[in-house]
């Protein structure tokens, strides 16, 4: 697929922290991003400048490392702070992958209105999930299927899976 995208060779730079918990699976990533036809390289920074730096719009990294640990439990803990395009700052930004779908905005608003998680209530936030580009991510954080997509439709970044992400800090695709 990266061969008939036109998109082998293209290079990419896979960011991470010196944190060992982000360094190994940022070179795991890097080189499945190798053996598919890119030529990607890691980008670690020192982990007390990380999140800055990745989460600052002018810095427009391509993809990398990220890990999420549950604040309260709650969807909205993952949804509004991960997904919602409302919430996309210029720094400091925690939607890393500039998530900004119009409808699922819209949802994740609206649930943030009610007050329970009843059984009601639940089965919309699992509609936002089958919506929810929940390990799909876009304009900066993008991976693969981005960059192949992207070519075959248009020169629009498009959205795309991202690897590496995960609440255990343990890497995923």
């Amino acid at each position: 697929m990266v061969q008939k995208s036109g998109l082998a060779g293209t290079a990419i730079s896979v960011w991470g922290s010196n944190r060992e918990t982000s360094r190994k699976p940022v070179e795991y990533y890097t080189d499945v991003l190798n053996k598919l036809g890119f030529k990607a390289k890691p980008k670690i920074i020192d982990a007390s400048i990380y999140w800055s730096t990745v989460g600052n719009q002018k810095t427009k990294a391509q993809t990398g490392f990220a890990d999420w640990f549950q604040d309260y439990p709650h969807p909205l803990d993952w949804f509004d702070t991960l997904l919602n395009g409302n919430r996309i700052t210029e720094t400091h930004n925690n939607n890393y992958g500039n998530a900004d779908v119009a409808a699922i905005n819209a949802k994740i608003e609206a649930l943030k209105k009610q007050p329970n998680l009843t059984p009601a209530v639940n089965q919309q936030w699992a509609d936002v999930t089958r919506w929810s580009p929940t390990t799909r991510f876009g304009r900066r954080m993008r991976t693969v299927s981005s960059l192949t997509s992207s070519a075959a439709r248009s020169t629009r970044p498009a959205t795309s899976t991202t690897c590496c992400t995960s609440s255990t800090g343990v890497a995923s695709a």
